[in-house]
């Protein structure tokens, strides 16, 4: 048996997944769950280009009242769309 290095997920797996990490991103959670679900909807944005606006929206509402490590992962995740 061979393993893969990729993961291949269903449409309905991926839609989960965006809809939970939206969902941790403007959530009350704690600072690490909320940069992990950015993390995420960075990588999700490259086959669903609506994310990149919601994610951009999201992180300039929240980015005055953050932490210096939220700010430190939304700048990184803005280039990141951004390029």
């Amino acid at each position: 048996m061979s393993l893969s290095d990729k993961i291949l997920l269903s449409k309905d797996q991926q839609e989960k997944i965006i809809e939970t990490s939206l969902d941790r991103l403007i959530g009350n959670d704690k600072i690490a769950p909320k940069v992990y679900a950015m993390y995420t909807l960075a990588h999700h944005a490259k086959t669903h280009d609506w994310i990149k606006d919601e994610l951009r929206h999201i992180i300039n509402k929240d980015f005055t009242y953050q932490s210096a490590g939220y700010k430190a992962a939304a700048r990184e995740v803005l280039c990141k769309i951004n390029t």
